[in-house]
């Protein structure tokens, strides 16, 4: 995503590991990832919920999480 490509540069310098999660696709590599170790996540609401539930992302051990799609989480009226 636009906010990775951005992030993961500046992470990188300060020896963060970072991960894109969404759906669309098959969960085995994002589940693979966080497993090895995550310091920041950029994920999309449904498929970083689908994890959580599934009991494969712990947020508590993740130093940074971005929702990613926030624009359109507002456009369907969920506010902050």
């Amino acid at each position: 995503t636009q906010v990775d490509a951005t992030l993961a540069p500046l992470a990188n310098a300060m020896g963060m590991r970072t991960r894109v999660i969404f759906g669309g696709v098959g969960q085995g590599p994002q589940v693979t990832a966080l497993k090895s170790g995550v310091d920041i996540i950029v994920a999309t609401p449904g498929r970083l919920a689908d994890l959580v539930n599934q009991g494969h992302a712990k947020l508590g051990s993740i130093a940074v999480t971005v929702i990613d799609e926030a624009d359109h989480m507002a456009d369907l009226g969920f506010l902050p």
